[in-house]
């Protein structure tokens, strides 16, 4: 078996409670690597035309990468790949915590969930150990509550991963809490546990990884550490700031959305930026994954008033903006009251932010009314946010349409609503206006899991680096499929997307030799990076998705901002379309959006072509 992998997958089937091991495939490994490329190939093998990702055949895989468990630091995350209940369509979500290296620790490279329980039940591995537990009195619980009974139940030192409420109702874009405090977010993949009858699952492993130089891994490991330390990124911004530090220089920029995308806020200072943030509400600093030495985590209090003793580990700068600035709230105290709620029931906090938002937006038009939501839901109104987030988590009353996400929801408003609803493929977007970036925009549209900032950032290429303006189409599509490309592979070594600052692809290729022993240039990354963002649109076009799908809202392309930068602009369609020509040729798909059957062989993924034209999808080229 290659060095640096377990070398195992574990399969349950929570249908027949069995779970057996199996070898991981070597030629799949290198390919796609492990964590989101590898998981990427393993859901293919799964999935079923057709099938609803709520359904029972629907299977969730979790997947490490050849760097989880080495004594590297930063680079510790996992995957967790299945089909969107939200978009209906491909999902990976990138995880942090510990559970990833535990996995690891108890033998098994990834784990394979397929079926449903007839019943709640959770699972616990203890190295190559599988035991199936009955999860009755822990449905109904919030995710704090699970974790804590679970650790009661089989030990302190067992890594937990669950589901809250949300996840148990099938709320579209409910969330996977990892401990601690890290979650599979956008896409909903907590509802396919909940429709599982899966609670949660706790690992332990007390196994090590073997690799191919221990003296190159350490001598790696000491310029890993050299490059944080010279980063001002990694050793100073994040140590402190987190990822709040964005909010004033993206306020500045012109791009911080503001009451549903209406407009865009502009002034930062003293109210949401990160000193006002840290200085108001910061109580400790932390580090909750595995051997980081960034240590972007940060525990919030609010410290007096009605929310008074208040405490989550955050918000993150998505977090603050969606359940802040985006429902009119310009202050921290609600937000951090808010994400605590959003992980006790295990929302994912954009989408919930975003999608009340919209409703937000509809009251004040008179598209919904007082009687459809039991109480007044305006912009800026903290209360009905807090109270808006239980409804939904629990489907109770307007909450149960809102735990449809923001498409289904303005489908079933009309009225024009739709044009407003911001969301790409369904999945609701985060806190960038692409009408001040028009990457940001291409990026929205291409992204493999429908709207999403994680796969392609543009921003500091379009804006700071003065290589494009970021008023044109000229570049963009280069731009954005390098940076998908990138970040494909490094969410499949997998690496924290913050540590790219300092852990460069050269990095990436070293250590792959001192992990693994197998040679990776730079190129053969980057190539295997291609592969995967095609893997994905392959997966995508056999869930109907094409080149028509990938569209941005109406507001977006039509409606000009009323402020900051890009004030007065039109993005256009015809804009949006030019970007995605270009886009398309680059990336050797045909005018269709999907890729042709040359550049598949091209990729060496013949077996793709196979399985792709056996589960009805035609290819040209």
């Amino acid at each position: 078996m290659i060095k640096g992998y377990a070398g195992s997958l574990l399969r349950v089937d929570l249908s027949s409670r069995s779970a057996q091991r199996e070898p991981l495939n070597e030629r799949y490994i290198g390919l796609y690597i492990g964590g989101r490329g590898l998981g990427a190939r393993y859901l293919l093998d799964h999935i079923v035309p057709g099938s609803d990702p709520l359904g029972v055949e629907n299977p969730c895989i979790i997947m490490t990468g050849p760097f989880t468990g080495s004594p590297i630091s930063s680079v510790h995350k996992f995957e967790v790949i299945t089909r969107s209940p939200l978009t209906d369509m491909y999902l990976c979500c990138n995880v942090g915590g510990t559970f990833g290296v535990e996995m690891k620790r108890a033998g098994f490279d990834g784990l394979i969930l397929l079926g449903r329980s007839p019943k709640p039940v959770y699972l616990t591995i203890f190295d190559g150990d599988v035991e199936f537990r009955d999860a009755s009195c822990l449905w109904g619980r919030n995710c704090r509550e699970v974790r804590q009974l679970i650790k009661d139940e089989v030990g302190r030192d067992f890594h937990v991963m669950c589901i809250g409420p949300a996840g148990e109702r099938l709320v579209r874009f409910a969330n996977i809490m990892s401990e601690p405090e890290r979650s599979a977010g956008k896409g909903g993949a907590g509802a396919v546990w909940g429709s599982k009858n899966l609670k949660a699952v706790a690992v332990k492993g007390s196994g090590s990884i073997d690799l191919s130089s221990v003296e190159e891994v350490k001598e790696c490991g000491r310029e890993v550490l050299g490059l944080f330390r010279g980063n001002p990124a990694t050793a100073m911004n994040f140590p402190r700031w987190g990822t709040c530090q964005f909010t004033s220089s993206i306020c500045e920029m012109g791009l911080y959305p503001f009451r549903n995308f209406q407009s865009v806020f502009t002034d930062a200072q003293d109210k949401i930026d990160g000193e006002t943030w840290r200085k108001g509400f910061v109580t400790k600093d932390t580090a909750p994954c595995h051997i980081c030495s960034v240590g972007c985590g940060k525990i919030s209090e609010v410290r007096g008033g009605p929310y008074n003793g208040c405490s989550v580990e955050g918000p993150e700068y998505e977090t603050l903006w969606a359940l802040g600035p985006n429902c009119g709230i310009v202050d921290c105290e609600v937000p951090i009251v808010a994400n605590a709620i959003c992980d006790e029931l295990g929302l994912d906090t954009i989408s919930t932010g975003v999608t009340i938002a919209f409703a937000m937006e509809c009251y004040e038009r008179g598209l919904i009314s007082e009687a459809e939501v039991g109480m007044p839901l305006r912009f800026g109104d903290g209360q009905a946010l807090l109270a808006m987030i239980r409804k939904i988590g629990f489907r109770e009353d307007l909450g149960d349409r809102l735990a449809e996400g923001v498409r289904r929801f303005s489908s079933k408003v009309g009225r024009g609503s739709e044009r407003f609803a911001m969301h790409c493929k369904g999945m609701e977007l985060p806190a960038y206006d692409p009408r001040g970036a028009w990457g940001m925009g291409l990026s929205y549209a291409t992204s493999c899991r429908g709207g999403d900032h994680l796969k392609a950032w543009t921003i500091s290429d379009e804006i700071t680096s003065g290589k494009y303006d970021r008023f044109s189409t000229e570049g963009k599509a280069e731009l954005v499929k390098r940076i998908q490309d990138t970040r494909s592979t490094y969410d499949s070594l997998v690496n924290c997307v913050l540590a790219a600052r300092a852990i460069t692809m050269d990095v990436c290729s070293r250590l792959m030799k001192a992990i693994t022993g197998r040679e990776y240039s730079v190129s053969t990354l980057m190539r295997c990076g291609e592969r995967i963002y095609n893997l994905e649109r392959a997966i995508a076009a056999i869930d109907g998705i094409s080149a028509k799908d990938d569209v941005l809202p109406t507001r977006i392309v039509e409606e000009p901002l009323d402020a900051g930068p890009a004030a007065g602009r039109i993005m256009g369609r015809e804009n949006l379309e030019k970007m995605l020509k270009g886009y398309y040729e680059l990336r050797g798909w045909n005018a269709n959006g999907l890729p042709t059957t040359v550049k598949l062989m091209e990729l060496d993924m013949q077996d793709v072509i196979e399985i792709m034209r056996q589960k009805g999808v035609r290819l040209s080229g």
